[in-house]
C-alpha cells in the first residue's frame, strides 16, 4: 500500500497534501469576520451556513452570511501562514484586505504565492453552497 502511494505521488496522482488550498474570510450576521482555510470552498461555505456538524464553533453562533474574500494557495503551509497573519490583524486591517485583496502579499514572507479569487468566483462559491 505504501509503495502504491509513493508511486502515485511520483506520478502526481492521489496525493491529498498536494491539493490547492484556499484562505477565506466570511462576514457573519453580526458583521464580524471569520477567517479559515479549506480545499473545497463551496463545501466549507455550506458547512458554515448550516451552523451544524463540522462548521467552525464560531460560525455556529455567528451565522455566516457572505464570502467576502478568498485566495488560492499552492499548499497547506502557505494557507495556514496566511490564516495566522490575517487573524492577527485588527478589524481595520481585515477590512482593507477585503477591499484590496492583493495587499495580502505584504503580510508575510512567502505571501506572494497567494492569489486573490475574483468577486464573481466568490459569488459562485457562495451560491453553490446553498
Amino acid at each position: 500500500m505504501r509503495q502504491e502511494r509513493t508511486a502515485q505521488r511520483k506520478q502526481g496522482q492521489g496525493a491529498k497534501h498536494m491539493s490547492e488550498y484556499f484562505l477565506y474570510i466570511v462576514r457573519c450576521e453580526d458583521d464580524s469576520l471569520y477567517t479559515g482555510i479549506t480545499v473545497d470552498v463551496a463545501r466549507r461555505m455550506a458547512e458554515h451556513r448550516s451552523q451544524m456538524g463540522p462548521a467552525a464553533k464560531y460560525t455556529r453562533s455567528h451565522k455566516a452570511v457572505e464570502l467576502v474574500a478568498c485566495w488560492s494557495a499552492p499548499d497547506r503551509s502557505t494557507a495556514s501562514k496566511g490564516e495566522y497573519h490575517v487573524k492577527r490583524l485588527d478589524r481595520n486591517g481585515k477590512d482593507k484586505l477585503v477591499f484590496y485583496p492583493e495587499r495580502i502579499t505584504s503580510l508575510f514572507e512567502g505571501a506572494e504565492a497567494l492569489s486573490p479569487i475574483a468577486e464573481e468566483e466568490l459569488a459562485r462559491y457562495w451560491s453553490a453552497s446553498e
